[in-house]
């Protein structure tokens, strides 16, 4: 059976290769390092075009500092029930059921 199709299966598959990538490269925007609301705004674009994508990002992320730079690296979490922000989960302790306590800290546990 393999002799008879001998490397045409190898040639169809880099044809289709050749085809897909022009069409990653124009259609699918990069979006390495980039947080979710900046890949709501990247996706906010009409056109599925790449360059008209980042064109569009760059006018949003101008219009609306505030929304990109709050998720951000770097920035505390926070407490959506609260509203206010969490400190960082260094090395706390909380008190659980029975009276005892247990730490949240990266250090050992005993």
């Amino acid at each position: 059976m393999f002799s008879a199709i001998s490397e045409k299966p190898f040639y169809i598959f880099a044809a289709c290769n050749v085809f897909s990538l022009p069409m990653v490269w124009a259609l699918y925007p990069e979006g390495n390092q980039r947080t979710l609301e900046e890949m709501e705004l990247l996706f906010a674009a009409d056109s599925p075009w790449v360059w008209a994508a980042e064109r569009e990002f760059a006018r949003l992320k101008a219009e609306n500092p505030d929304l990109v730079s709050a998720a951000s690296r770097g920035n505390s979490i926070v407490d959506p029930e609260m509203g206010t922000m969490k400190a960082g989960l260094g090395n706390e302790r909380v008190l659980v059921e029975g009276g005892g306590e247990a730490g949240l800290g990266r250090g050992r546990s005993g």
